[in-house]
């Protein structure tokens, strides 16, 4: 059997979205922002549930914060929010 490649990183998996990875009439993931994960980390032919395979993946979660700023006469109140 062909040895195949058991993880993408995620320039891989853009260029898997470009159709560039695995040749023309093949299929694609979707690219960003519909992309739902940044890397396959382990692909398996066993294991999983039904012992059928496994595909691993992840996505790093990046928390943004930003301050607003609300003036209220002379005082200045400040509110954190998370997005």
């Amino acid at each position: 059997m062909k040895d195949r490649q058991n993880s993408y990183s995620y320039e891989e998996l853009l260029a898997c979205g470009r159709g560039e990875l695995f040749g023309a009439g093949n299929a694609q993931l979707p690219l960003p922002p519909m992309l739902m994960f940044d890397r396959i980390t382990e692909i398996t032919e066993d294991g999983g549930e039904y012992g059928k395979g496994l595909i691993d993946r992840s996505l790093q979660v990046v928390r943004q914060q930003s301050r607003v700023e609300v003036v209220q006469g002379r005082n200045l109140t400040s509110t954190l929010t998370e997005g």
